[in-house]
């Protein structure tokens, strides 16, 4: 099953080659777990009156068969700050399927 990848700006300017690469990015994540159905990734610009410190916001959410995950990360270039924040996903998602596959399998009868 494919997952689908949603790339939206708000704030910014569209960028193709912005987009491509977080889709590219985002495309690797079913590789960690199968169940993913959607990843959505937001960039946007922090604020019209903001000069200083990091005017760029991604934030990535990833819907599983069982939940979701969020991750945002902020910093003063999109390219980098759209990459940092897919790769915390990328963590919290290896994080998840490993909790996941070590939870003990609870017996629907007791013996």
């Amino acid at each position: 099953m494919t997952a689908r990848i949603e790339v939206t700006f708000h704030g910014v300017d569209v960028s193709p080659a912005l987009r491509a690469a977080v889709e590219e990015r985002a495309g690797r994540l079913p590789r960690l777990a199968e169940d993913i159905v959607s990843c959505h990734c937001v960039i946007e610009a922090q604020g019209r009156r903001q000069t200083h410190g990091n005017p760029y916001r991604v934030h990535v959410r990833v819907h599983l068969a069982g939940g979701a995950l969020d991750t945002e990360g902020t910093g003063a270039e999109p390219y980098a700050t759209a990459n940092a924040a897919l790769e915390t996903m990328e963590r919290r998602l290896r994080d998840f399927v490993r909790r996941r596959r070590d939870q003990p399998r609870r017996r629907s009868d007791p013996a």
